[in-house]
């Protein structure tokens, strides 16, 4: 099923779909500020199988989960650093996506064995929405198969999963915001380290972060 939905006047009946989709062990296609997520509840492991068959990812490689609120990283994380906390307070809500030691209530599948997860909190009002109602994190890696390019609208996904069962919503919502990946810093080290850089440029970082590499 394919919804089009105003970012500025969010359909309700939509995000209640999406999440009970989601709370269902099903997976959604949804727009995020930096591209177009194919979405799974990132507590439930049933989900993120069917999320790593659907992508052709190897279970190895972690998801990034999407938060709805900030106070959220703490509940999925062992500890928050300073440093973290200082980019938060500078790029949260945003496409930036922090690396840091997960506790005990991400399965492992989720971070493919590592002790490690992939947190954001995004701007795009219906991210935010979803993973607010939803009460979980989401699962959230780009909506396209492994090694294609990732999408900037809901064309993409829908030519590439329309016949997939697993995929119970797409959402559209227009372009997405950015078109560019996150960026993603490791903070779990002495010295932030950048892993992937996206929308959020490194002269940004390096005002908040000077010593960042």
């Amino acid at each position: 099923m394919i919804v089009k939905i105003n970012p500025k006047r969010i359909n309700a009946k939509i995000i209640s779909h999406a999440v009970t989709f989601l709370k269902d062990h099903k997976l959604i296609v949804f727009p995020t500020e930096t591209l177009y997520g194919l979405g799974a509840n990132a507590l439930d492991e049933k989900a993120l199988r069917k999320l790593l068959m659907v992508k052709g990812r190897p279970h190895k490689k972690g998801f990034v989960i999407l938060i709805g609120r900030k106070d959220d990283v703490y509940h999925f994380t062992r500890a928050v650093p300073l440093i973290a906390k200082k980019l938060m307070r500078a790029f949260w809500p945003g496409a930036l996506t922090l690396v840091m030691y997960k506790n005990e209530k991400l399965p492992s599948l989720l971070t493919g064995g590592k002790d490690t997860i992939a947190v954001r909190l995004d701007k795009h009002p219906i991210a935010r929405r979803i993973a607010q109602n939803a009460g979980f994190p989401i699962a959230a890696p780009s909506a396209n198969m492994t090694g294609s390019s990732a999408p900037k609208t809901i064309t993409e996904p829908y030519h590439f999963f329309n016949i997939n069962p697993q995929i119970a919503l797409y959402i559209d919502a227009g372009k997405s915001p950015i078109g560019k990946p996150s960026t993603i810093i490791d903070v779990t080290t002495q010295i932030p380290r950048i892993i992937r850089l996206g929308a959020i440029t490194k002269k940004q970082l390096k005002k908040v972060v000077p010593d960042i590499i």
